[in-house]
Protein backbone atom coordinates (compact mmCIF):
# COMPACT_ATOMS: atom_id res chain seq x y z
CA UNK A 1 0.00 0.00 0.00
CA UNK A 2 1.23 3.11 -0.59
CA UNK A 3 2.64 4.62 2.21
CA UNK A 4 0.14 7.32 3.96
CA UNK A 5 2.96 9.60 5.33
CA UNK A 6 3.64 10.93 1.48
CA UNK A 7 -0.13 12.07 1.02
CA UNK A 8 -0.60 13.32 4.61
CA UNK A 9 -0.91 17.10 4.36
CA UNK A 10 -3.48 17.32 1.29
CA UNK A 11 -5.18 14.58 2.27
CA UNK A 12 -5.41 16.02 5.47
CA UNK A 13 -6.28 19.47 4.06
CA UNK A 14 -9.71 17.58 2.23
CA UNK A 15 -10.30 15.64 5.59
CA UNK A 16 -11.09 18.77 7.67
CA UNK A 17 -14.79 18.49 6.85
CA UNK A 18 -16.88 15.93 5.38
CA UNK A 19 -19.99 15.80 4.17
CA UNK A 20 -22.30 12.69 4.04
CA UNK A 21 -24.20 11.12 0.99
CA UNK A 22 -26.46 8.47 1.55
CA UNK A 23 -28.76 6.02 -0.60
CA UNK A 24 -32.35 8.21 -1.28
CA UNK A 25 -34.97 5.51 -0.52
CA UNK A 26 -36.28 7.58 2.66
CA UNK A 27 -35.76 4.49 4.94
CA UNK A 28 -34.20 4.76 8.17
CA UNK A 29 -31.98 2.77 7.11
CA UNK A 30 -31.37 0.67 3.91
CA UNK A 31 -32.62 -2.71 4.05
CA UNK A 32 -30.75 -5.72 3.21
CA UNK A 33 -32.13 -7.17 -0.29
CA UNK A 34 -32.65 -10.86 -0.75
CA UNK A 35 -30.53 -12.99 -2.84
CA UNK A 36 -31.76 -11.69 -6.36
CA UNK A 37 -32.51 -8.33 -5.17
CA UNK A 38 -29.38 -6.89 -7.55
CA UNK A 39 -29.85 -9.05 -10.23
CA UNK A 40 -33.31 -8.13 -10.69
CA UNK A 41 -32.37 -4.57 -10.73
CA UNK A 42 -29.85 -5.08 -13.89
CA UNK A 43 -30.72 -5.42 -17.40
CA UNK A 44 -29.28 -8.90 -19.29
CA UNK A 45 -26.12 -8.07 -20.90
CA UNK A 46 -26.77 -7.12 -24.86
CA UNK A 47 -24.20 -9.82 -25.90
CA UNK A 48 -22.39 -12.45 -24.30
CA UNK A 49 -19.44 -11.76 -21.74
CA UNK A 50 -15.74 -11.83 -23.29
CA UNK A 51 -13.86 -14.69 -22.27
CA UNK A 52 -10.99 -13.88 -20.10
CA UNK A 53 -8.98 -16.57 -21.94
CA UNK A 54 -8.88 -14.33 -25.24
CA UNK A 55 -7.64 -10.83 -22.65
CA UNK A 56 -3.97 -10.31 -23.08
CA UNK A 57 -3.23 -7.32 -21.03
CA UNK A 58 -5.22 -5.39 -18.05
CA UNK A 59 -3.87 -1.75 -16.44
CA UNK A 60 -4.83 -0.79 -13.04
CA UNK A 61 -4.28 1.73 -10.62
CA UNK A 62 -4.69 0.19 -7.27
CA UNK A 63 -2.42 1.04 -3.93
CA UNK A 64 -0.85 -2.27 -3.76
CA UNK A 65 2.50 -3.07 -4.51
CA UNK A 66 3.31 -4.93 -8.06
CA UNK A 67 3.70 -8.48 -5.81
CA UNK A 68 0.52 -8.72 -4.61
CA UNK A 69 -1.55 -7.68 -8.19
CA UNK A 70 0.73 -10.11 -9.18
CA UNK A 71 -0.62 -12.88 -7.00
CA UNK A 72 -4.15 -11.46 -7.17
CA UNK A 73 -4.01 -11.73 -10.65
CA UNK A 74 -2.37 -15.59 -10.34
CA UNK A 75 -4.80 -16.43 -7.71
CA UNK A 76 -8.10 -14.95 -10.46
CA UNK A 77 -6.33 -17.32 -13.03
CA UNK A 78 -6.31 -20.46 -10.77
CA UNK A 79 -9.49 -19.84 -9.92
CA UNK A 80 -10.81 -19.84 -13.10
CA UNK A 81 -9.49 -22.02 -14.55
CA UNK A 82 -10.47 -25.13 -12.39
CA UNK A 83 -7.08 -25.10 -10.42
CA UNK A 84 -7.76 -23.74 -7.26
CA UNK A 85 -7.00 -26.14 -4.23
CA UNK A 86 -10.67 -25.22 -2.15
CA UNK A 87 -8.31 -26.48 0.84
CA UNK A 88 -6.78 -23.23 0.70
CA UNK A 89 -7.83 -19.62 1.84
CA UNK A 90 -6.16 -16.72 0.96
CA UNK A 91 -4.74 -16.60 4.63
CA UNK A 92 -3.00 -19.55 4.07
CA UNK A 93 -1.90 -20.11 0.52
CA UNK A 94 1.62 -19.95 -0.47
CA UNK A 95 2.81 -17.25 -2.27
CA UNK A 96 5.75 -19.41 -3.70
CA UNK A 97 2.16 -21.75 -5.39
CA UNK A 98 0.52 -18.34 -6.28
CA UNK A 99 4.02 -17.55 -8.18
CA UNK A 100 3.89 -20.88 -10.01
CA UNK A 101 0.92 -20.41 -11.81
CA UNK A 102 1.26 -19.19 -15.51
CA UNK A 103 -1.41 -16.98 -17.01
CA UNK A 104 -2.18 -16.21 -20.22
CA UNK A 105 -2.29 -12.41 -19.63
CA UNK A 106 -0.75 -10.05 -17.48
CA UNK A 107 -2.19 -7.09 -15.04
CA UNK A 108 -0.03 -4.07 -14.58
CA UNK A 109 0.10 -1.75 -12.24
CA UNK A 110 0.17 1.89 -12.26
CA UNK A 111 -0.58 2.62 -8.25
CA UNK A 112 -2.46 4.85 -6.68
CA UNK A 113 -2.95 6.78 -3.55
CA UNK A 114 -4.82 4.58 -0.77
CA UNK A 115 -7.79 6.69 -0.65
CA UNK A 116 -8.17 6.91 -4.51
CA UNK A 117 -7.93 8.73 -7.26
CA UNK A 118 -8.79 12.24 -7.96
CA UNK A 119 -10.41 13.67 -10.99
CA UNK A 120 -7.17 15.83 -11.25
CA UNK A 121 -5.20 12.44 -11.09
CA UNK A 122 -7.62 11.13 -14.18
CA UNK A 123 -6.55 13.97 -16.07
CA UNK A 124 -3.26 13.67 -15.93
CA UNK A 125 -3.26 9.81 -17.06
CA UNK A 126 -5.42 11.32 -19.86
CA UNK A 127 -2.42 13.68 -20.77
CA UNK A 128 -0.16 11.44 -20.50
CA UNK A 129 -2.26 8.43 -22.62
CA UNK A 130 -1.84 6.03 -19.60
CA UNK A 131 -5.69 5.38 -18.58
CA UNK A 132 -6.01 2.08 -16.60
CA UNK A 133 -8.40 -0.25 -17.34
CA UNK A 134 -9.52 -0.31 -13.46
CA UNK A 135 -8.97 2.20 -11.24
CA UNK A 136 -9.69 2.84 -7.19
CA UNK A 137 -11.45 6.19 -7.04
CA UNK A 138 -11.74 8.37 -4.23
CA UNK A 139 -15.44 9.44 -4.94
CA UNK A 140 -16.94 7.03 -8.17
CA UNK A 141 -19.60 9.43 -8.53
CA UNK A 142 -17.67 12.64 -9.48
CA UNK A 143 -16.10 10.10 -12.40
CA UNK A 144 -19.33 9.38 -13.52
CA UNK A 145 -21.10 12.65 -13.37
CA UNK A 146 -17.93 13.77 -15.62
CA UNK A 147 -19.08 10.98 -18.16
CA UNK A 148 -15.51 8.81 -17.62
CA UNK A 149 -16.62 5.50 -16.22
CA UNK A 150 -18.81 2.83 -17.50
CA UNK A 151 -22.28 1.79 -16.26
CA UNK A 152 -22.06 -1.57 -14.74
CA UNK A 153 -25.49 -3.08 -14.37
CA UNK A 154 -24.56 -5.48 -17.28
CA UNK A 155 -21.17 -6.63 -15.87
CA UNK A 156 -23.04 -6.95 -12.22
CA UNK A 157 -26.25 -8.97 -13.39
CA UNK A 158 -23.70 -12.05 -14.36
CA UNK A 159 -21.37 -11.11 -11.06
CA UNK A 160 -20.17 -14.59 -9.65
CA UNK A 161 -19.39 -12.40 -6.58
CA UNK A 162 -22.47 -10.40 -5.83
CA UNK A 163 -24.50 -12.23 -2.62
CA UNK A 164 -26.46 -10.11 -0.34
CA UNK A 165 -25.91 -12.56 2.12
CA UNK A 166 -22.14 -12.38 2.23
CA UNK A 167 -21.40 -8.23 0.94
CA UNK A 168 -22.43 -5.34 2.63
CA UNK A 169 -25.40 -3.94 0.17
CA UNK A 170 -25.77 -0.40 1.28
CA UNK A 171 -21.94 0.16 -0.09
CA UNK A 172 -23.15 -1.34 -3.95
CA UNK A 173 -25.67 0.89 -3.53
CA UNK A 174 -23.72 3.78 -2.27
CA UNK A 175 -22.34 3.81 -5.94
CA UNK A 176 -25.39 3.84 -7.76
CA UNK A 177 -27.81 6.45 -8.88
CA UNK A 178 -31.24 5.98 -10.19
CA UNK A 179 -30.87 2.48 -10.75
CA UNK A 180 -27.26 3.16 -12.59
CA UNK A 181 -24.65 1.20 -10.85
CA UNK A 182 -21.08 3.37 -11.65
CA UNK A 183 -18.71 1.67 -8.82
CA UNK A 184 -17.72 -1.57 -7.03
CA UNK A 185 -16.93 -1.34 -3.39
CA UNK A 186 -13.53 -1.79 -2.89
CA UNK A 187 -13.15 -0.82 1.52
CA UNK A 188 -14.44 2.01 3.25
CA UNK A 189 -13.02 4.03 6.28
CA UNK A 190 -14.50 5.66 9.21
CA UNK A 191 -15.05 8.72 10.38
CA UNK A 192 -14.14 8.51 13.94
CA UNK A 193 -12.18 10.34 16.84
CA UNK A 194 -8.55 10.37 17.87
CA UNK A 195 -7.50 11.47 20.70
CA UNK A 196 -3.97 12.18 22.64
CA UNK A 197 -3.77 10.10 25.73
CA UNK A 198 -1.61 12.65 27.58
CA UNK A 199 -4.88 14.70 28.22
CA UNK A 200 -7.17 11.58 29.53
CA UNK A 201 -8.79 13.04 32.50
CA UNK A 202 -8.58 11.79 35.96
CA UNK A 203 -12.53 10.71 35.31
CA UNK A 204 -10.45 8.01 32.53
CA UNK A 205 -11.55 7.85 29.12
CA UNK A 206 -15.35 7.71 27.82
CA UNK A 207 -16.84 4.26 26.97
CA UNK A 208 -17.37 2.77 23.92
CA UNK A 209 -20.57 4.08 23.60
CA UNK A 210 -21.72 7.51 25.09
CA UNK A 211 -23.57 10.72 24.27
CA UNK A 212 -22.86 14.43 23.48
CA UNK A 213 -23.86 15.08 27.13
CA UNK A 214 -21.05 12.40 27.79
CA UNK A 215 -18.44 14.28 25.42
CA UNK A 216 -18.94 17.90 26.67
CA UNK A 217 -18.56 17.18 29.88
CA UNK A 218 -15.50 14.96 29.17
CA UNK A 219 -14.20 18.27 27.27
CA UNK A 220 -14.89 19.98 29.71
CA UNK A 221 -12.81 17.70 32.77
CA UNK A 222 -9.65 17.94 30.36
CA UNK A 223 -10.20 21.59 30.11
CA UNK A 224 -10.08 21.70 33.57
CA UNK A 225 -7.22 19.48 34.36
CA UNK A 226 -5.02 20.57 31.43
CA UNK A 227 -4.43 24.12 31.47
CA UNK A 228 -1.97 24.02 28.13
CA UNK A 229 -4.42 21.54 26.12
CA UNK A 230 -7.53 22.49 23.32
CA UNK A 231 -10.13 19.93 24.40
CA UNK A 232 -11.38 19.90 20.54
CA UNK A 233 -9.36 21.29 17.99
CA UNK A 234 -11.78 22.47 14.83
CA UNK A 235 -14.99 21.69 16.46
CA UNK A 236 -17.28 22.54 13.71
CA UNK A 237 -15.97 20.02 12.11
CA UNK A 238 -18.58 17.72 13.97
CA UNK A 239 -21.32 19.75 12.18
CA UNK A 240 -22.34 17.13 9.55
CA UNK A 241 -22.11 14.50 11.92
CA UNK A 242 -23.69 15.50 14.62
CA UNK A 243 -26.93 13.79 14.29
CA UNK A 244 -26.96 15.13 10.93
CA UNK A 245 -25.76 14.76 7.21
CA UNK A 246 -26.26 16.98 4.24
CA UNK A 247 -29.02 14.89 3.04
CA UNK A 248 -32.68 14.80 3.40
CA UNK A 249 -33.02 11.23 2.89
CA UNK A 250 -30.60 10.20 5.15
CA UNK A 251 -31.53 8.76 9.39
CA UNK A 252 -29.21 11.37 10.24
CA UNK A 253 -30.44 14.55 9.04
CA UNK A 254 -30.15 17.75 10.63
CA UNK A 255 -33.64 17.97 10.17
CA UNK A 256 -34.39 14.95 12.07
CA UNK A 257 -33.16 16.75 15.49
CA UNK A 258 -34.70 20.10 15.56
CA UNK A 259 -32.37 20.71 18.75
CA UNK A 260 -29.32 19.75 16.71
CA UNK A 261 -30.42 21.15 13.41
CA UNK A 262 -29.63 24.58 15.23
CA UNK A 263 -25.84 23.81 15.51
CA UNK A 264 -26.54 25.06 18.80
CA UNK A 265 -24.33 22.48 20.48
CA UNK A 266 -21.20 22.36 18.10
CA UNK A 267 -21.32 26.01 18.13
CA UNK A 268 -20.89 25.80 22.11
CA UNK A 269 -18.10 23.81 21.80
CA UNK A 270 -16.82 26.27 19.43
CA UNK A 271 -17.46 29.34 21.74
CA UNK A 272 -15.99 27.63 24.77
CA UNK A 273 -12.54 27.30 22.88
CA UNK A 274 -12.47 23.97 21.77
CA UNK A 275 -11.25 25.16 18.45
CA UNK A 276 -7.78 25.39 16.64
CA UNK A 277 -6.97 29.11 15.33
CA UNK A 278 -7.73 28.07 11.87
CA UNK A 279 -8.49 24.16 10.70
CA UNK A 280 -8.14 25.48 6.73
CA UNK A 281 -4.56 26.25 7.78
CA UNK A 282 -3.54 22.26 8.35
CA UNK A 283 0.63 22.73 7.83
CA UNK A 284 0.35 25.62 10.44
CA UNK A 285 2.46 24.72 13.17
CA UNK A 286 -0.09 26.67 15.22
CA UNK A 287 -2.89 24.21 14.89
CA UNK A 288 -2.53 22.52 18.21
CA UNK A 289 -2.94 18.46 16.62
CA UNK A 290 0.20 18.90 14.87
CA UNK A 291 1.73 20.42 18.17
CA UNK A 292 0.30 18.12 20.10
CA UNK A 293 -1.84 20.08 22.35
CA UNK A 294 -5.10 18.86 21.08
CA UNK A 295 -7.03 16.40 23.48
CA UNK A 296 -9.52 15.26 20.31
CA UNK A 297 -10.19 15.88 17.16
CA UNK A 298 -12.19 14.72 13.89
CA UNK A 299 -10.18 12.50 11.63
CA UNK A 300 -10.50 9.23 9.09
CA UNK A 301 -9.42 5.56 9.94
CA UNK A 302 -7.74 6.02 7.01
CA UNK A 303 -5.02 7.95 8.71
CA UNK A 304 -4.28 5.86 12.27
CA UNK A 305 -1.35 4.36 10.47
CA UNK A 306 0.48 8.25 9.87
CA UNK A 307 -1.34 9.23 13.35
CA UNK A 308 0.33 6.57 15.38
CA UNK A 309 3.58 7.46 13.78
CA UNK A 310 2.94 11.07 15.11
CA UNK A 311 1.95 10.07 18.26
CA UNK A 312 4.21 7.01 18.85
CA UNK A 313 1.77 5.32 22.18
CA UNK A 314 0.01 8.44 22.30
CA UNK A 315 -2.96 7.65 20.56
CA UNK A 316 -6.45 6.45 21.21
CA UNK A 317 -9.43 5.92 18.91
CA UNK A 318 -13.70 6.57 19.78
CA UNK A 319 -16.47 6.45 17.49
CA UNK A 320 -18.61 9.37 16.73
CA UNK A 321 -20.94 10.05 20.11
CA UNK A 322 -24.70 9.27 19.84
CA UNK A 323 -27.57 12.11 19.65
CA UNK A 324 -28.74 12.73 23.79
CA UNK A 325 -31.23 9.68 24.90
CA UNK A 326 -30.07 7.65 22.35
CA UNK A 327 -28.60 4.33 22.77
CA UNK A 328 -26.76 4.31 18.90
CA UNK A 329 -24.98 6.08 16.24
CA UNK A 330 -25.26 5.81 12.95
CA UNK A 331 -21.34 5.08 11.56
CA UNK A 332 -20.32 7.18 9.14
CA UNK A 333 -18.30 5.55 6.41
CA UNK A 334 -15.97 6.78 3.55
CA UNK A 335 -16.25 3.99 0.71
CA UNK A 336 -13.89 3.37 -1.95
CA UNK A 337 -15.00 2.01 -5.21
CA UNK A 338 -13.47 0.47 -8.21
CA UNK A 339 -14.16 2.20 -11.73
CA UNK A 340 -13.88 0.81 -15.11
CA UNK A 341 -12.94 3.41 -17.56
CA UNK A 342 -15.45 3.68 -20.54
CA UNK A 343 -12.89 3.66 -22.96
CA UNK A 344 -11.65 0.22 -21.66
CA UNK A 345 -10.99 -2.44 -24.31
CA UNK A 346 -11.09 -5.28 -21.89
CA UNK A 347 -15.21 -4.38 -20.34
CA UNK A 348 -15.98 -7.53 -19.39
CA UNK A 349 -12.52 -9.19 -17.81
CA UNK A 350 -11.82 -5.31 -15.71
CA UNK A 351 -14.95 -5.98 -14.19
CA UNK A 352 -14.58 -9.11 -13.34
CA UNK A 353 -11.43 -8.41 -11.99
CA UNK A 354 -12.65 -5.48 -9.61
CA UNK A 355 -15.36 -7.79 -8.40
CA UNK A 356 -12.84 -10.67 -7.54
CA UNK A 357 -10.58 -8.39 -5.53
CA UNK A 358 -13.45 -6.98 -3.58
CA UNK A 359 -15.58 -9.69 -2.98
CA UNK A 360 -13.79 -12.71 -2.97
CA UNK A 361 -13.26 -13.72 0.18
CA UNK A 362 -9.83 -15.58 -0.68
CA UNK A 363 -8.54 -13.00 -2.59
CA UNK A 364 -9.51 -10.17 0.15
CA UNK A 365 -7.84 -12.20 2.58
CA UNK A 366 -5.13 -12.05 0.80
CA UNK A 367 -5.02 -8.11 0.25
CA UNK A 368 -5.08 -7.82 4.32
CA UNK A 369 -2.39 -10.21 4.57
CA UNK A 370 0.30 -8.92 2.26
CA UNK A 371 -0.65 -5.30 2.92
CA UNK A 372 -0.92 -2.88 5.79
CA UNK A 373 -4.67 -2.29 5.64
CA UNK A 374 -4.67 -0.18 8.55
CA UNK A 375 -8.18 1.99 9.27
CA UNK A 376 -9.69 0.15 6.12
CA UNK A 377 -12.75 -2.01 6.41
CA UNK A 378 -14.00 -4.84 4.04
CA UNK A 379 -17.16 -4.54 2.02
CA UNK A 380 -17.78 -8.25 2.50
CA UNK A 381 -18.85 -10.09 5.76
CA UNK A 382 -16.43 -12.56 5.79
CA UNK A 383 -15.39 -14.25 9.24
CA UNK A 384 -11.98 -15.05 8.70
CA UNK A 385 -11.46 -11.26 6.70
CA UNK A 386 -12.90 -9.48 9.47
CA UNK A 387 -10.91 -11.71 11.95
CA UNK A 388 -7.66 -10.04 10.00
CA UNK A 389 -9.21 -6.85 10.77
CA UNK A 390 -10.04 -7.03 14.12
CA UNK A 391 -6.68 -8.47 14.96
CA UNK A 392 -4.94 -5.07 14.48
CA UNK A 393 -2.91 -3.41 16.99
CA UNK A 394 -4.04 -0.19 16.42
CA UNK A 395 -7.10 -0.44 15.02
CA UNK A 396 -8.80 -3.93 15.89
CA UNK A 397 -10.37 -2.63 19.31
CA UNK A 398 -12.11 0.10 17.53
CA UNK A 399 -13.07 -2.29 14.49
CA UNK A 400 -14.45 -5.21 16.01
CA UNK A 401 -17.11 -3.00 18.06
CA UNK A 402 -18.41 -1.23 14.50
CA UNK A 403 -18.43 -4.57 12.57
CA UNK A 404 -22.11 -5.34 13.38
CA UNK A 405 -22.82 -1.42 11.98
CA UNK A 406 -21.73 -1.88 8.88
CA UNK A 407 -25.03 -2.66 7.13
CA UNK A 408 -26.46 0.56 8.83
CA UNK A 409 -23.89 2.88 7.65
CA UNK A 410 -24.00 6.33 6.45
CA UNK A 411 -21.65 6.64 2.89
CA UNK A 412 -19.76 10.23 2.95
CA UNK A 413 -17.76 11.14 -0.20
CA UNK A 414 -15.24 13.01 1.36
CA UNK A 415 -13.75 14.30 -1.71
CA UNK A 416 -13.30 18.03 -3.04
CA UNK A 417 -14.40 16.47 -6.42
CA UNK A 418 -17.78 16.20 -4.83
CA UNK A 419 -19.33 19.73 -5.27
CA UNK A 420 -21.88 19.53 -2.05
CA UNK A 421 -18.78 18.48 -0.34
CA UNK A 422 -16.70 21.89 -1.70
CA UNK A 423 -19.62 24.02 -0.69
CA UNK A 424 -20.18 22.58 2.85
CA UNK A 425 -16.70 22.59 3.61
CA UNK A 426 -16.06 26.28 2.47
CA UNK A 427 -19.03 28.00 4.38
CA UNK A 428 -18.07 26.36 7.20
CA UNK A 429 -14.74 27.37 7.14
CA UNK A 430 -15.69 31.02 7.25
CA UNK A 431 -18.95 30.72 9.33
CA UNK A 432 -18.00 29.63 13.08
CA UNK A 433 -16.62 32.99 15.19
CA UNK A 434 -19.09 35.31 13.75
CA UNK A 435 -22.08 36.81 15.12
CA UNK A 436 -24.07 35.52 12.07
CA UNK A 437 -27.08 33.35 12.17
CA UNK A 438 -26.10 29.59 9.95
CA UNK A 439 -27.66 29.79 6.89
CA UNK A 440 -28.49 26.03 5.90
CA UNK A 441 -29.27 27.17 2.13
CA UNK A 442 -25.99 28.58 1.56
CA UNK A 443 -24.12 26.07 3.08
CA UNK A 444 -25.59 23.68 0.49
CA UNK A 445 -24.68 26.45 -1.92
CA UNK A 446 -28.64 27.26 -2.61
Amino acid sequence: MINIKRVFFPIFLSCSVLLCGCTSDGKTFPSIPEETTYASAFSEPAESETSVSSVEELTVALPYSDDTIKCLSEMFYAKNNGTWNSAETGATVAVSYLDSINTNYVVNNIGVSDEGASLDNYNTWTADGAVPDVFLASDSKAFYDKNLTMELNDELAVSDYIDSSATEPSCLEFNSVSGVYYGIPHYSSAIILMGNNDFIPESGSLPAQYTLSDLYDYLGAIDSRYEDAVPFASAYELTPYIGSCFDTSSPSFMTYDEECRSSDYVKSLYDAGYSSTDSTAASDASNPVYTRNAALWLETSAHIGTWSEYYPSKLYLMRLPAAENTDSVSLYLQNYALCIAKDTDNPDFAAKFAEFISFDPDAVQLIYRLEDMTGFLPVIKDEDVWDIVNDNDSFGALSSGIEHLMNEAVYCPGSYDNSLYRSVNNYLSGYYGTDSDFDWEACLGN
